[in-house]
């Protein structure tokens, strides 16, 4: 999305049950064309990605965790970029996402690319076909819960098999400003759009499913302090401080770590 379209977008959050839901927009494949629409997609973007790109606050669990013997899968892979990336690290790695344009644009980029129109609820493969299974923010979109979601990632890995699945993180900022009763927007007739969980909520989703917990990590703590944090946008752009404190909480592996945007 534009800044322009992201600024007229009305949205509220509240704390319910335990979790923080955001009320905005239905994130249906209609939602996600839309937001992917904007995006540059061209040929140079995959080549650009499977030379130079990363993603440092997930490197470590990337060359530690997922294996080089089998196929991967990023479930929900928007405009392809970390299947570029992954390509590039060495990995077999292909992408399923519900946006059919977004798909078709991206094959028209680039033919090569190993991405396809897919339901992540219902991938069309068999038990045990993938040796690892990526989900960056998806699994939260669901109004009555994460299950089947993480159901299905069980059912597609292969015994020993790794899934990395992330959601919006109930953190300790956001756990604070829960307590003090901060969020209490009224949705209106608002749709659901995503949780933030908490990471024992997280943990108990996945281990439900099946899953052995391996690592954890949160990652876009910048992201947190720039949402959560009122006015500190405008610490930022102070003379001589704000670009050190910027630089810090960018590079700070506690701020990443511990509260992250994503978990």
């Amino acid at each position: 999305m534009t800044s322009t379209q992201s600024a007229t977008i009305k949205s509220a959050r509240r704390l319910e049950n335990g979790r923080l839901v955001y009320y905005m927009m239905q994130a249906d494949a209609a939602f996600w064309e839309s937001y992917w629409e904007h995006n540059t997609i061209d040929r140079r973007l995959f080549e650009d990605a499977r030379q130079h790109g990363t993603l440092p606050s997930l490197m470590r669990l990337y060359r530690q965790y997922l294996p080089r013997d089998g196929k991967l899968l990023e479930a929900g892979c928007g405009t392809g970029s970390m299947v570029a990336v992954l390509q590039g690290m060495g990995f077999d790695a292909e992408g399923v996402d519900w946006a059919e344009k977004t798909v078709q644009q991206i094959k028209a980029a680039d033919p090569s690319m190993p991405v396809r129109v897919g339901d992540v609820l219902k991938l069309d493969v068999p038990d045990g076909y993938y040796a690892g299974y990526l989900s960056f923010g998806v699994i939260e979109h669901r109004r009555e819960g994460p299950e089947p979601f993480l159901e299905e990632a069980y059912r597609v890995l292969r015994p020993g098999g790794i899934a990395m699945i992330s959601v919006p993180y109930l953190n300790p900022i956001r756990a604070l400003k829960g307590k003090l009763g901060l969020y209490r927007g009224e949705p209106g007739d608002l749709p659901f759009y995503q949780y933030a969980l908490s990471r024992r909520e997280h943990m108990h989703f996945l281990r439900q499913a099946g899953f052995e917990i391996l690592d954890r990590s949160g990652y876009d703590g910048f992201k947190t302090f720039r949402d959560e944090i009122r006015g500190v946008n405008r610490i930022f752009k102070l003379p001589k401080i704000g670009w050190r404190l910027e630089r810090y909480l960018k590079q700070s592996n506690w701020v990443e770590t511990r509260l992250g945007h994503m978990l």
